[in-house]
């Protein structure tokens, strides 16, 4: 055989291997590919996809995490986000729009009320308004600044599904 006929398939049987263990790996501990490319998702209840070469990883907002072959259809378990509407609070666009870039954790607290924080380290607080949209409102903690007014908070809310 040709040396460059050996180098060829060693190179190609390398290559089959690496992308077998990375499937294997993704889909045995329900993990990302290793080899992959990440779409964040700004709606829905998917929060990330990791798109590998044979398996897709899905990451749920209710932190649902799971590793489909390629061609499956997924969608992320609503129970939890199911749970989280039920308990989100009600507020008008009236109500939205007094809010300033100033304005801080308790501020907000103040003037919508409590709800669901979705965040981990950080604040999201969810808020359902007028009864058709949700809104989220993202604070890296008690003291830092709201940065937006509330009419560009609605600019950024999303139907409910």
């Amino acid at each position: 055989m040709k040396k460059s006929l050996k180098i060829t398939l060693i190179v190609l049987g390398i290559l089959v291997g690496i992308i077998t263990l990375d499937t294997l790996q993704a889909k045995i501990f329900d993990n990302s590919p290793l080899i992959k490319i990440r779409k964040e998702c700004k709606d829905g209840y998917v929060q990330y996809v990791d798109k590998g070469l044979l398996v897709n990883h899905y990451h749920c907002k209710n932190n649902e995490n799971v590793t489909t072959w390629k061609k499956t259809k997924f969608a992320c378990s609503i129970y939890e986000v199911n749970y989280e509407r039920d308990n989100i609070a009600q507020v008008t666009s009236e109500q939205l729009l007094k809010l300033t870039p100033s304005m801080t954790y308790k501020d907000i607290i103040e003037i919508l009320g409590n709800t669901v924080d979705v965040g981990s380290g950080i604040y999201i607080l969810k808020y359902e308004v007028d009864g058709k949209y949700i809104i989220e409102i993202s604070l890296q903690g008690d003291d830092a600044k709201l940065g937006v007014t509330g009419n560009k908070l609605l600019e950024n809310k999303q139907p409910i599904n």
